[in-house]
């Protein structure tokens, strides 16, 4: 399952200059930016990922994930 995604904005269409923003998706399916200092919500999503980061489903009933 997808719960976090990296994505790079870059400004001159080159990879070394640009900015780097995080979506994450929490417990309940909805999806947050995350740009710095700030916090979003969001309704839709629609990414050109740099990163992504997936946990199996299994992981998801573990113990160290409900404490």
């Amino acid at each position: 399952m997808l719960y976090a995604v990296v994505v790079h904005l870059d400004v001159m269409n080159v990879a070394f200059t640009g900015h780097y923003v995080c979506y994450i998706k929490n417990f309940w399916g909805k999806w947050f930016k995350i740009d710095d200092s700030t916090v979003c919500s969001l309704f839709t999503v629609k990414l050109y990922p740099y990163n992504m980061f997936c946990i199996q489903a299994a992981c998801m009933d573990s113990h160290f994930l409900t404490n």
